[in-house]
């Protein structure tokens, strides 16, 4: 949940200790993590909880459109 009570949703594609972010839900509206330039990191309890899987590496990286 964040300061508005919209609950997230984190979805994690793993392979023994990597992962990968694959989807977001915010309120229940998906938003493409692989073209969204705005999650940076994951959020400490997201991070906690993947860990807790031994997920010890995740790729959070997103695709960046380059400007010439």
């Amino acid at each position: 949940m964040d300061e508005r009570d919209r609950p997230f949703e984190f979805e994690v594609a793993a392979h023994g200790r990597r992962g990968k972010l694959v989807a977001i839900k915010v309120d229940g509206v998906p938003i493409n993590p692989q073209v969204d330039e705005t999650l940076e990191t994951l959020p400490p309890a997201v991070k906690a909880k993947i860990e807790a899987q031994g997920i010890t590496d995740v790729d959070i990286a997103t695709v960046t459109n380059s400007k010439a």
